[in-house]
This record gives C-alpha cells, sequence and structure tokens, in this order.
C-alpha cells in the first residue's frame, strides 16, 4: 500500500474502503471499523478530503470510486453531498439510465456540481481546519455536519467563505435501511467577518432547491452578521461573496 511521504494517508485505499461502505468487504473489514455506517463513510470521505489538506497536499484531486449510483435516492444523496463538503471527485463505472429511478438522483447531483464547480474544485479554494472557524457560529441540531467543510476562495473583490452543510441519516447502516434524513429548517447562522466588507451579499446553492442561487436576507451589525439557512435536506452550499 503506498502513502505520501508528508502524511500517512493511503490515498490507493479509498477504491476499498468505499466499497467496504457499500456492504462489501476489503479494509474497513480487515481493520474491524464497521461495513456499511453512515459515520464510517463520513470518517473515509473526511480522512482523505481533510488529511490531505493538512498534509498540505491541496492540489492533488482524489476521486472516489464506487458503485453509489445503485445506492437509491438516499444513498446517492448523502454520498455525494459528503464529496462535494470535502471537494472530492467521484465515479462510477456502474452505469445506469440516466434518469431510472437509480440514475435520477445521481443526474440532479452531477448538474449541480457541472454548475457550480468553481465553488467546489478549484485550485485557489482553501479549507479552514475546524479549530479555526471559531469565526462561525451554527445554530444546528446533531447529524447537521458543517464545521469541518469551512472554505475560502480569493477573488478581485475580496475572500469568498463557502460553508457546506450536510445532513445525515438517522439510520446507522449506509446500504441496508434507505431511510431520508430528517428535513431541518430554520437554521440559524452567525459569521464574524474579517476588515474589508464594506459591502457582501449570501446566496444559497443546493441540488435539493433546483440550479438557482437564492439570496438570504443579511441582518449586519459592524463585522457580524446574521442569517438563516431555510431548508437543508441533504446538502446546502452557502458562498458569503463581499460587495463590490
Amino acid at each position: 500500500m503506498k502513502t505520501t511521504n508528508n502524511a500517512n494517508i493511503p490515498f490507493y485505499r479509498t477504491f476499498d474502503m468505499v466499497m467496504a461502505e457499500l456492504g462489501g468487504g476489503g479494509v474497513q473489514l480487515a481493520e474491524k471499523q464497521g461495513v456499511g455506517l453512515w459515520k464510517n463513510l463520513k470518517t473515509t470521505f473526511d480522512g482523505d478530503g481533510q488529511g490531505s489538506r493538512r498534509a498540505g497536499l491541496n492540489k492533488i484531486n482524489l476521486f472516489l470510486y464506487g458503485p453509489f449510483n445503485y445506492a437509491g435516492e438516499v444513498g446517492t444523496k448523502g454520498y455525494l453531498a459528503l464529496a462535494f463538503a470535502n471537494n472530492l471527485h467521484v465515479g462510477s463505472w456502474w452505469t445506469v439510465p440516466a434518469y431510472s429511478y437509480f440514475g435520477r438522483p445521481m443526474m440532479e447531483y452531477y448538474k449541480f456540481r457541472i454548475r457550480y464547480n468553481a465553488y467546489l474544485y478549484d485550485d485557489d479554494i482553501q479549507w479552514i481546519p475546524p479549530e479555526k472557524v471559531d469565526f462561525v457560529k451554527v445554530n444546528a441540531p446533531s447529524r447537521v455536519y458543517w464545521k469541518g467543510y469551512v472554505y475560502e476562495k480569493p477573488t478581485p473583490a475580496g475572500r469568498e467563505f463557502l460553508l457546506h452543510f450536510v445532513n445525515m441519516p438517522q439510520a446507522k447502516y449506509f446500504w441496508r435501511r434507505n431511510e431520508p434524513p430528517v428535513k431541518r429548517e430554520n437554521i440559524k447562522v452567525q459569521m464574524n467577518l474579517p476588515a474589508g466588507y464594506p459591502n457582501l451579499k449570501v446566496y444559497l446553492l443546493s441540488p435539493d432547491l433546483g440550479y438557482d442561487a437564492k439570496e438570504l436576507k443579511v441582518i449586519r451589525q459592524g463585522r457580524k452578521i446574521k442569517f438563516t439557512l431555510p431548508s437543508l435536506e441533504y446538502y446546502d452550499l452557502v458562498v458569503v461573496k463581499p460587495g463590490r
């Protein structure tokens, strides 16, 4: 098994670990970490995505392969939500009709990925480790994850902040129990911005709400801003854009 020189991150384990989460064997079975669990799927994705950034390997494009398009709507959207939040590319060698029961959720999320790829995969995107995101506070229920999925992106107008939100299903198993997550509403977000934001706008992007960006109402007091995430089904992306 090959690992990087900078950190003990086995990038070439990805195939076996994802297959394990989809109900097979491979590395996770051998390591007794549990097979087919949502929490382990998240650990795998976070480990590869965030681990590479901690090792200073921001420019490496990581691809996760697996038959996720046969996981139904819950499995497919949950899988892709975690991939997007970690800036991970995905692919599958298993073909399905585009708008079949199995193919439709994949096509919905792929359309989103194509339209907003600049917020998912640009080389300029910089991950902000969880211990450094104390400038963001989110009033979110359990199984709504965001703290490990905060990024910034330099632009001519100033830094944009990207906040990914993942709503995990309540079920324990990824593959065996196809139970959708509890839809969340009115999640309160507060941010303390750095200097240099005389004007700004906040947009909500989500494949669960269509493909158009939705501007959110912002309450501002100096550098402190507050806004509300109106709906979170599987995955939302909030973009805080500086104004000109």
